[in-house]
């Protein structure tokens, strides 16, 4: 039997040949995204294969648990057995598979909502393991019962988060270093576990293709992150590893607020709430002070509360979180205002 550290140099060695060789696999695929001056605003095109390089670290890590008994009990904390990892492994490859076609043919976003729902809930069916039935917050002593709508709540959480790293993927870079951050963050809670680790080494790969402007994640990424991101926190919540559902909503609440704030924006315009502006918060902070230092800010304002709540009242870190986040829109949007007066 080969040992994990094998096993993981064999991962690291074919993410390596994947850089090297990127610019032949984009070809061959011709897979990729053009610019339309518009909101695609890249010089060149640039190949959408983003998330199938982190698809690609999510199957070796599928294939290593079929052979491999340590992975079996390395998982246990979010696999009961190998059926919940079936059901998992397929929902996310449909996940991909619904990314990758809305990459090449643009489907409609109620259509991509649709085929997405009916997976999570074909999910949550077979695997009971997942239902979110009660809800324990910071500020208040009593659990809240919501076994009644268990099916329908969980289905909304993922596909709120979902949605919302979807629209989050604005800029090169964003969606890949908060993924990393929440990978790093469910990795210190469940302790050492492969499949996160390999998931990180994906992202890793991606994040070096992305910051050299050779990869796109495209929908194929955020749907499949999106899915599995979902899946591993509310499964350190069922298990009370996170004990407090306004945790989980600190650490979602800027993706979260921001497709909030452009929904109610939408709408209120007479708009269609899925048609994507440059009215995001990467966008506004990026026309304000430069893509760099848009995308420290936004990542300060995911990472640092997170570190406070762990050391300070999450009630009150998560109404900072909020308020610093609308002061910030506020202060983007009147200057935004003042340069085309």
């Amino acid at each position: 039997m080969i040992d994990f550290s094998a096993y993981f140099i064999i991962l690291l060695i074919s993410q390596l040949l994947i850089i090297l060789n990127f610019k032949k696999l984009s070809n061959y695929f011709n897979f990729f995204d053009i610019p339309d001056k518009v909101r695609k605003k890249h010089s060149n095109k640039t190949s959408l294969l983003g998330g199938s390089i982190i698809f690609f670290a999510l199957l070796f890590c599928i294939i290593l648990f079929f052979i491999q008994d340590t992975f079996i009990v390395n998982n246990q904390i979010f696999f009961k057995d190998k059926s919940s990892y079936i059901y998992f492994s397929i929902s996310c490859f449909l996940m991909y598979v619904i990314g990758l076609v809305d990459d090449k043919y643009n489907l409609n976003y109620f259509v991509k909502i649709i085929f997405s729902g009916l997976i999570v809930i074909v999910f949550i069916l077979f695997e009971k393991d997942i239902h979110i039935k009660i809800i324990n917050l910071s500020f208040y002593a009593d659990t809240v019962d919501i076994s009644k709508i268990s099916l329908l709540f969980t289905t909304f959480c993922f596909l709120l988060f979902i949605n919302a790293l979807n629209m989050f993927d604005g800029i090169d870079g964003q969606v890949g270093l908060y993924s990393l951050f929440l990978l790093n963050f469910i990795l210190l809670l469940s302790g050492i576990n492969h499949l996160i680790i390999f998931l990180m080494i994906g992202v890793c790969t991606f994040l070096y293709l992305n910051f050299k402007k050779r990869c796109f994640l495209g929908d194929s990424g955020t749907l499949l992150l999106g899915f599995i991101l979902s899946f591993l926190m509310i499964k350190l919540y069922n298990q009370n590893i996170i004990y407090h559902a306004d945790k989980i909503f600190l650490i979602m609440i800027i993706p979260g607020l921001d497709m909030l704030r452009l929904f109610t924006e939408r709408l209120s315009n007479k708009k269609n709430p899925f048609k994507g502006d440059n009215n995001h918060i990467h966008h506004l902070l990026q026309a304000k002070i430069g893509y760099y230092k848009a995308l420290i800010y936004i990542q300060m304002l995911i990472v640092i509360p997170v570190i406070g709540s762990f050391y300070y009242n999450l009630l009150l870190i998560n109404f900072l979180s909020i308020l610093i986040y609308f002061l910030t829109i506020t202060v983007l949007k009147k200057s935004k205002n003042r340069l085309s007066i």
